[in-house]
């Protein structure tokens, strides 16, 4: 067996002896210690492929979350991608309620975000429909409502709203395309906001800033 599929694997069985722990105790009160034991390999091991719990839940969740929307991590902003996110989310209940209520949230939720991001921008090349937006923009905009999206969805496992999740994801589908075709079609006539992208500091990552906790 070659050494990046045995690493794979440990990575899998990591993550999934930590969802165990996350059906019945808060992600902060799980420790390092008894998730490798839990997997019969040394703390050495979880820390060659991850820095902390938070590491590991980041990139766990992402996984899952990205096996429900398909090969290529398909774009969630709307439709189908964003009633598969909010259905996954649903079907994995105890999980997702541990992980919000952690302390390291939103940093789950930008490498969720980040290891979507073919996806997303793939989603919005096709949404463009040949209007031949900048790319910078379309990377911009794919950031804002993706983070738009993943934050309604931390509020809805919060308990901040009481709707099932299918009328959610109608609300979020009808203002996020509404949203971004107004924003598709705006920026066309505005280039000074092309411009303004064009003079930023390219070798800045172009990543949406962290949302406050």
């Amino acid at each position: 067996m070659r050494k990046q599929q045995i690493s794979d694997m440990t990575k899998q069985q990591l993550a999934k002896a930590l969802f165990s722990f996350m059906r019945i105790k808060p992600l902060d009160k799980i420790s390092v210690t008894e998730v490798a034991e839990c997997c019969d390999v040394p703390r050495s091991t979880f820390y060659y492929h991850f820095e902390d719990i938070y590491d590991l839940a980041s990139w766990a969740l992402s996984m899952k979350l990205l096996e429900c929307l398909g090969e290529g991590g398909t774009c969630f902003l709307w439709g189908d991608g964003l009633k598969e996110l909010f259905r996954c989310c649903h079907e994995n209940y105890d999980i997702c309620r541990c992980a919000v209520r952690g302390n390291d949230v939103w940093r789950m939720a930008d490498s969720f975000c980040d290891r979507c991001m073919d996806g997303i921008m793939k989603g919005m090349r096709e949404f463009d429909g040949g209007r031949g937006t900048d790319e910078r923009f379309l990377r911009y905009l794919g950031l804002f409502y993706g983070h738009a999206v993943l934050a309604t969805l931390i509020a809805w496992f919060r308990g901040d709203m009481a709707e099932p999740y299918e009328k959610i994801t109608a609300v979020i589908d009808f203002m996020v395309k509404d949203g971004m075709d107004s924003a598709l079609n705006n920026v066309q006539n505005n280039p000074e906001i092309l411009e303004a992208l064009r003079d930023g500091d390219s070798s800045m990552p172009c990543r949406a800033p962290l949302l406050v906790r």
